[in-house]
């Protein structure tokens, strides 16, 4: 029986702090409106910032890629 109580005692406070953990994650995310590990992109990395040049420049060497490849 002793055994059990501890047991379960360890379980029901590992189960505690895996929801504190939870809703603390939560809150952090409903007031910055992203994920917590999201901060490190930069806002020229975003897609939305390249020129159409860039694009078609990249999605020919990607297509020549792709020709040797398929050559091989």
């Amino acid at each position: 029986m002793i055994r059990g109580f501890y047991i379960f005692s360890f379980c029901y406070i590992c189960m505690f702090l895996f929801r504190f953990a939870i809703h603390y994650g939560m809150q952090t995310i409903q007031q910055t409106g992203s994920m917590p590990l999201d901060n490190h992109v930069a806002a020229e990395d975003s897609p939305n910032e390249y020129s159409e040049e860039a694009i078609e420049k990249v999605s020919e060497h990607v297509q020549d890629l792709l020709s040797e490849d398929q050559k091989n």
